[in-house]
């Protein structure tokens, strides 16, 4: 278990493996008491006076044999954590980019087919979707930010097969980052014109409905009947 080369092929997967490592852990940490009890009791035997059962020079190196064979265990099992807490970390990155890429994906589907509205109160709803939109935007962009540099932590590390597939993946989604935030801006000028064509419509309506009102007052043939209704 110890020297295998099971790294976990995904983060699910990873996790059971440090699971049953911690158990095994567990388990030699109890062999490692038992084990430095019994080489304590061995060697008093080395240091006995007298009658000796045994040559004290084979008791000394049985028991620094187990000794060193109980390091080695336990520096067996130092790494095998430290390349399963790596494999944590890597798997952990990819599903977040993962995560990253599927949140650009179906914000690049709705900014395709947005419209920007038929009418002023449509495009100020619009607008003001548009603005949460920014929001979100920001708030993952910060997310992705602290992604990008768990991905520059692993690859200082040098991990297996250079990293290509860690860099790879950062390049790509700094590019549909990139596209997304230009689409997320033409989205926004559009609505903009938009609101500033629908503005001036109803800005224009209401002055042709101002000017009718005035042309009919001024051109009314109704001069009043007396004082009060000439006021």
């Amino acid at each position: 278990l110890l020297v295998s080369k099971d790294l976990g092929k995904h983060l699910l997967e990873v996790e059971d493996l440090l699971q049953k490592h911690g158990l095994l852990e567990a388990d030699i940490s109890a062999q490692t008491e038992r084990v430095e009890a019994l080489n304590a009791a061995a060697l008093k035997f080395s240091e006995l006076e007298g009658y000796q059962p045994c040559d004290p020079q084979i008791i000394c190196n049985r028991v620094t044999h187990v000794q060193t064979c109980l390091e080695e265990l336990q520096d067996l099992a130092a790494k095998r954590r430290k390349d399963l807490e790596e494999s944590r970390q890597l798997w952990a990155f990819f599903q977040e980019m993962e995560e990253a890429e599927a949140w650009i994906r179906d914000k690049e589907k709705i900014l395709a087919t947005k419209s920007c509205g038929r009418d002023l109160s449509s495009v100020l709803t619009l607008t003001t979707k548009h603005k949460a939109t920014l929001g979100e935007l920001g708030h993952r962009r910060a997310l992705l930010h602290r992604t990008m540099k768990k991905g520059e932590k692993i690859l200082a590390k040098k991990p297996p097969g250079g990293g290509g597939v860690v860099r790879e993946k950062m390049r790509t989604l700094c590019l549909r980052w990139k596209k997304l935030e230009e689409v997320t801006g033409h989205h926004q000028r559009r609505l903009e014109e938009a609101l500033s064509f629908f503005q001036f419509r109803a800005d224009a309506d209401d002055a042709v409905t101002w000017l009718q009102d005035a042309f009919r007052v001024a051109t009314s043939d109704d001069f009043g009947h007396d004082e009060h209704s000439t006021k």
